[in-house]
């Protein structure tokens, strides 16, 4: 058999070579590695709300109540009917907490909120 020979630091070109290939592959491929990233990272944060973490129409005004309605309602009215009290209160029992709760909030719910 014929053997080549090889030119002292072609294998060090070589070498150079094709890291420029592996680099120039992950610069064109970042925009599409990014938005897989960004993808699963909003994947995981919504899963920390059920799926109810983030919603453009409701999440400045309204709230989610995941103890007692499993509804949406007003924040402000909710604060403004005192309803903190009832539903936040330690010197009651749950189940009265959750009654009181129920009616103030019932109070709170305004059409922007369904």
């Amino acid at each position: 058999m014929l053997r080549q020979r090889r030119k002292p630091g072609q294998a060090v070109s070589e070498y150079l070579v094709f890291m420029v290939l592996i680099i120039g592959g992950f610069i064109l491929m970042q925009p599409y590695i990014l938005r897989g990233f960004a993808g699963r990272w909003k994947g995981v944060g919504d899963s920390f709300g059920q799926g109810r973490l983030y919603d453009a129409n409701k999440t400045v005004e309204c709230i989610y109540d995941y103890e007692f309605l499993n509804e949406w309602y007003s924040a402000n009215k909710f604060f403004e009917n005192h309803c903190d009290r009832p539903c936040y209160s330690s010197l009651l029992s749950r189940e009265q907490r959750a009654i009181d709760c129920r009616a103030c909030i019932h109070l709170s719910q305004i059409d922007e909120c369904d």
